[in-house]
């Protein structure tokens, strides 16, 4: 039997083909689906099923597509609706593939209908080795419980910790094979570790180890960052199956008077330097890095038609990330990138990044704001006197309160967040808008002081 573990570092996306004798399962697929082809093939093994755990909010998955071009079935909670042919598999339901017994345990928690699957080799006992918990129990932390409103994340919580509990009647060597890591805005602080064990997170794992609800249920939601808004969008992706069937397709190239002609909204995809140097007026930055995901899902909404601008490997990059994120407007990139743009004569925008020395200077001589863009969380660590703490998250609903006669001085973490404020500002029309370089890292580390 050989489990093998599939990782996409732009969404901190675990998944898995199990195989045994010949025939093959996969786990909670990404929309590009080769892999597993390309797997199963140098294996020597069939596809037989497809198991999903849960309706992802994260990513659009690949179970669909994967059904179409193997003939396998999609197996679910049997109470999950979706709008798609599906095996409905029932708390306790078995299936085998060789000697490899899964067994479906529900689970719910981070959403009412979530299953995990745990699994045993038959070939050499009749208790299970492993389990797969999608999003309910990772590495160093467990789900959330408030994708689903307010007026449920009571009752989701209760049904998480209770779905623990059964986790912990595992035995302790039962090896845990996650949905997320590291990164992951799927909980508050998830571990890169893959696999864990159910041992060693009843050591490590501060949420696995709370023995009573009401501790449990204080820790799980104090300072849970805001979801990104597109879960929303690509968990009602998945439960349609709106698109997941299609091919990711290469977003064409646009000529720079095409692009200052596009209905939507271009996405400069260089550094925070290179954007507030030199970028397309009204365009948003987003930096090609291991935050792409979390600061378009955050700010972008996934209806957008969207127009790349960068180095050709990160346009193709990013077009591959938003699609697996469930972006389908992705519909074309600046061909030569800013350079060709300028010499073509169209006007552009900078604004000033600001040294954390400049900065200072700048705020002792005139009444600027601070718009401080990290979660509440964040803030509550360490801050900058003064500021105003305005969440990237809700930025674009916020900004209306900010002056337009004073200076924004827009400020993150370590800049990134920072330039993608700034660039919203800008867009939104407020005249005199600057980003901290390097952002509160930078500051702290020119010894300058900091409220705890």
């Amino acid at each position: 039997m050989e489990i093998r573990t599939f990782y996409d570092p732009a969404v901190f996306h675990y998944s898995y083909l199990v195989a045994d004798l010949g025939k093959a399962v996969v786990i909670d697929p990404k929309r590009e689906v080769e892999e597993y082809l390309a797997a199963a093939a140098e294996m020597r093994v069939t596809i037989e099923k497809i198991l999903v755990t849960h309706l992802h909010a994260d990513f659009a998955g690949g179970h669909l597509r994967l059904s179409r071009l193997t003939g396998a079935p999609i197996g679910i909670d049997e109470k999950t609706e979706v709008a798609w042919i599906a095996e409905r598999m029932p708390e306790g339901h078995r299936f085998s593939i060789g000697n490899a017994e899964f067994r479906v345990v529900r689970t719910p928690g981070h959403t009412p209908d979530h299953v995990s699957f745990e699994l045993t080799d038959r070939a050499s006992s009749i208790a299970p080795f492993a389990v797969f918990t999608g999003d309910t129990l990772f590495a160093g932390d467990v789900g959330r419980p408030d994708l689903f409103g307010a007026d449920r994340q009571e009752e989701l919580a209760q049904s998480l910790f209770a779905s623990l509990r059964r986790y912990r009647e595992l035995p302790d060597h039962t090896l845990v094979y996650p949905c997320h890591g590291a990164g992951s805005l799927c909980g508050k602080k998830l571990s890169p570790r893959n696999p864990t064990t159910v041992g060693f997170e009843k050591h490590a794992n501060e949420m696995f180890q709370l023995e009573s609800y009401d501790d449990f249920r204080r820790e799980l939601l104090t300072d849970m960052p805001a979801p990104p808004a597109y879960y929303f969008a690509t968990s009602a992706k998945n439960r349609a199956g709106d698109g997941l069937d299609a091919a990711l397709h290469a977003p064409r190239a646009l000529t720079p008077s095409q692009v200052m002609k596009f209905d939507g909204i271009v996405v400069d995809l260089r550094d925070q330097a290179a954007f507030a140097g030199c970028h397309i007026p009204k365009s948003l930055s987003l930096a090609a890095d291991t935050h792409l995901s979390t600061n378009a899902g955050t700010t972008l909404p996934t209806d957008t038609r969207l127009c790349l601008v960068g180095a050709p490997e990160d346009v193709k990059a990013a077009a591959a990330v938003l699609w697996r994120m469930g972006y389908d407007g992705v519909n074309g990139f600046l061909l030569g990138g800013i350079g060709n743009w300028r010499e073509s004569g169209l006007p552009t925008a900078s604004y000033p990044l600001l040294s954390p020395a400049a900065a200072q200077a700048i705020l002792a001589a005139e009444d600027a704001v601070i718009v401080d863009v990290r979660t509440g969380g964040e803030r509550n660590d360490a801050r900058l006197a003064g500021s105003l703490g305005m969440p990237l998250s809700r930025l674009a609903k916020d900004m209306e309160v900010l002056p337009h006669d004073r200076l924004l001085l827009v400020q993150c973490g370590h800049g990134c967040r920072g330039s993608l404020g700034t660039s919203m500002l800008l867009r939104a029309g407020f005249p005199r808008v600057a980003n901290l370089a390097g952002g509160l890292v930078a500051w702290r580390a020119a010894g300058l002081p900091v409220e705890t």
